[in-house]
């Protein structure tokens, strides 16, 4: 018979806090429950004192977070795990505030410590006021969710939907592939209020503040292409347009200095660029689709409704007709040898802007009709494994 909860503690050298954890579980434990410590190679007597508690241990080798999670995750035998640290700094003795919400049908569930409790001195203030706050903002953007605490350490699931995921980081930064990939499987999440206290060691924290912040982050980008690649491609290729229109028509001098071919250079290359991220894009939403099986495939979706819209096709349509009126126009009075008055750098600009036009609308209708492809070919293949 399957256990109804297991609580699944991830542990590195806690002596010091480890005990107090698992008693104050213990004291409100209730039948069914299963207290589950994964350690991850303590060398500081925590095992001793583990064989002496109610608890199953489980070694687990290779080092990490994420890696001390997932093996006490596959060992866990229960419908709902919660996890929490190992240090005392949150209650896992409150754990079935935690389920009640997964009993209503909800598959995932987390903390919240700012509206909550944080107390004074439990948590930096480099997390408190920048790391935290920034890191959820940026999350809650890229993946759509009203989670106002993305790292916050106390959490339940169903076991059945964590499985799911195919969780695969080792670090801190599994905390948030949790919750992205939760996202994208479009799982019902709730998040409640939760204190954190002063933990209990005498020791520093595992974390890094620079560079585990900066895994968080990457993770939350390379799963997130409509952020990392598709805003800044069509970002480049606009500002390129934009720059290449007026450097044609006009003088553009900085620092007193005319610009000349160079802004053509300029926005050549940043059209270039962002022509690109769109394609990088695409490719990187097909990626993801084919790692998870089945998420929205919201960037490839939101790239062929603006490559479909009737605006996008008329302003390219109109730029290459009128570019080749007018670049004929300039080719003929230069035949003509009426190019005279003309000088030398115009020719040139007039030039590369009939070429970067003419390219740009011929990779349009080829990437237009492989953004249709992608679109409906994986559309219909993740509704056909729904």
């Amino acid at each position: 018979m399957q256990q109804r909860i297991s609580i699944v503690i991830p542990c590195l050298n806690e002596v010091e806090t480890i005990g107090t954890v698992i008693k104050k579980i213990v004291a409100r434990a209730i039948p069914g429950l299963e207290i589950i410590v994964a350690d991850n190679g303590s060398t500081d007597g925590t095992l001793d004192l583990l064989s002496s508690l109610p608890v199953v241990v489980v070694k687990v080798n290779h080092k990490g977070y994420g890696a001390a999670l997932m093996g006490g995750i596959k060992a866990a035998q229960g419908k709902f795990i919660v996890m929490g640290d190992a240090d005392d700094s949150y209650a896992l003795e409150e754990y079935e505030s935690f389920i009640e919400p997964l009993e209503n049908g909800y598959d995932f569930v987390i903390g919240n410590r700012f509206i909550g409790k944080i107390e004074p001195g439990a948590m930096p203030l480099l997390h408190k006021y920048l790391g935290n706050p920034v890191l959820s903002f940026l999350g809650r953007k890229m993946f759509r969710l009203q989670i106002g605490d993305f790292h916050c350490g106390i959490r339940a699931f169903r076991k059945s939907s964590i499985q799911r995921l195919g969780l695969k980081t080792f670090g801190m930064e599994f905390a948030t592939e949790m919750i992205a990939k939760a996202a994208l499987f479009d799982m019902k999440i709730a998040e409640i209020p939760t204190t954190l206290r002063r933990d209990g060691r005498s020791r520093p924290p595992h974390l890094r503040t620079w560079r585990d912040g900066w895994r968080h982050l990457k993770f939350m980008l390379a799963y997130s292409p409509t952020w990392l690649l598709l805003y800044p491609g069509l970002l480049l290729i606009l500002s390129g347009c934009a720059l290449m229109t007026i450097d044609t028509f006009s003088e553009i001098s900085i620092f007193g200095n005319p610009v000349g071919v160079m802004g053509l250079i300029a926005s050549i290359l940043s059209i270039s660029v962002g022509l690109l991220l769109l394609v990088s894009a695409s490719l990187f939403q097909v990626l993801i689709y084919r790692n998870l099986k089945s998420i929205n495939l919201r960037t490839i979706s939101q790239i062929h409704h603006i490559l479909s819209l009737p605006i996008t096709k008329y302003i390219s349509l109109s730029a290459q007709i009128a570019v080749t009126v007018w670049f004929g126009n300039l080719l003929q009075s230069w035949i003509n040898g009426e190019l005279t008055t003309l000088g030398e750098i115009q020719r040139i600009k007039f030039g590369l802007l009939f070429l970067t036009v003419t390219s740009m609308n011929f990779l349009y209708f080829v990437y237009s009709f492989l953004v249709y492809f992608l679109d409906k070919e994986l559309l219909h293949d993740q509704n056909t494994n729904e």
